[in-house]
């Protein structure tokens, strides 16, 4: 490849936003209880939303994430935990600060899920 190509090909990548990135924050309040789902996209295909108990989005490289934007969720006030249903594994489990329950025992889908009190994470 000739420097004048890779030059062309600079020039490009350039002009490209292939690094600007959407960011949502979804709190999830009641009482004493806060819980935040931190949402953020790019590209097309690249997506992660973080469970915090906090909104501060320099606390994410501490915080556990999934890489589906495709799940149901509620916050259980009573307990102070967040119920998700229908997603991928969750990624660094072990840095959990927040309570979690994972495909709990409803049967959730996009034709019942507003009625048995979920949200679905990708349309917020």
């Amino acid at each position: 490849m000739k420097f004048r190509d890779l030059l062309i090909i600079f020039s490009f990548l350039i002009g490209c936003n292939l690094g600007d990135k959407e960011r949502v924050i979804i709190p999830l309040e009641k009482g004493d209880c806060k819980i935040f789902l931190k949402k953020v996209s790019w590209l097309t295909d690249n997506s992660r939303t973080y469970i915090s108990n906090n909104d501060d989005w320099n606390d994410t490289i501490n915080e556990p994430y999934f890489t589906s934007l495709d799940f149901f969720y509620k916050l259980d006030t009573t307990h102070c935990k967040l119920i998700i249903y229908k997603s991928d594994s969750l990624r660094r489990s072990k840095l959990l600060r927040v309570p979690i329950v994972l495909n709990g025992t409803e049967k959730i889908d996009f034709s019942n899920y507003k009625k048995k009190g979920f949200d679905n994470i990708l349309y917020q």
